[in-house]
């Protein structure tokens, strides 16, 4: 049933555009009478031929890489602050967005020579003690200390001890309770057996 309903869509799809083809092939024929034209009109060009990039590249002294390696030498900067350096110094781009530029550089073919620590560039191989050792997190002698006496009741906890105190035993039967016991067990199991035979 479906292949028959499909079959039916598709002849009733290809009659359809079959007239609409022929309808336009109609208006052109009469748009081309208009005008004047005899035959079919001339092809237009597949492509569009584009001036070569080396021809609308702005010659600049250096290259991207060397400029911002210059720039953030003296210290790390944000991509914004690295563009805005660039233009101040004269830097011309072929882009009407260079943020997006210079961030498309250092996230990708830059990765290889800047490196990023809280989102500031600077050349890799660089001295960046003075952004790391900002962002280190220190701790008081008074934290340590107690999170030292923290992991220390935990480790005697596992082991056994209380901070070099032995920890109370559990309870233990006395020997008449598990003598009592075993009689109990080997009677009922004789009783058991005693059933079976």
């Amino acid at each position: 049933m479906r292949t028959n309903d499909s079959i039916a869509k598709f002849h009733a799809l290809h009659s359809a555009l079959t007239a609409e083809r022929q309808a336009l092939q109609q208006r052109l024929d009469r748009i081309n009478t208009a005008l004047g034209v005899d035959g079919p009109l001339p092809s237009m060009p597949t492509s569009v031929t584009r001036p070569s990039r080396s021809a609308t590249r702005p010659n600049n002294a250096l290259t991207l890489r060397e400029s911002i390696a210059q720039i953030t030498s003296q210290r790390p900067l944000y991509i914004r602050q690295i563009v805005q350096t660039l233009q101040k110094s004269g830097y011309k781009f072929t882009s009407t967005n260079p943020v997006n530029s210079v961030g498309a550089y250092l996230y990708g073919g830059g990765k290889k020579h800047f490196s990023r620590v809280n989102g500031k560039f600077s050349p890799k191989g660089a001295s960046s003690k003075s952004v790391s050792a900002s962002s280190r997190r220190t701790m008081s002698a008074q934290v340590r200390k107690n999170m030292a006496a923290a992991a220390k009741k935990r480790w005697a906890k596992v082991k056994g001890t209380a901070a070099g105190k032995a920890i109370a035993s559990k309870r233990t039967m006395s020997p008449a309770a598990r003598a009592r016991i075993s009689a109990a067990v080997k009677a009922r199991w004789a009783k058991i057996n005693a059933g079976k035979k």
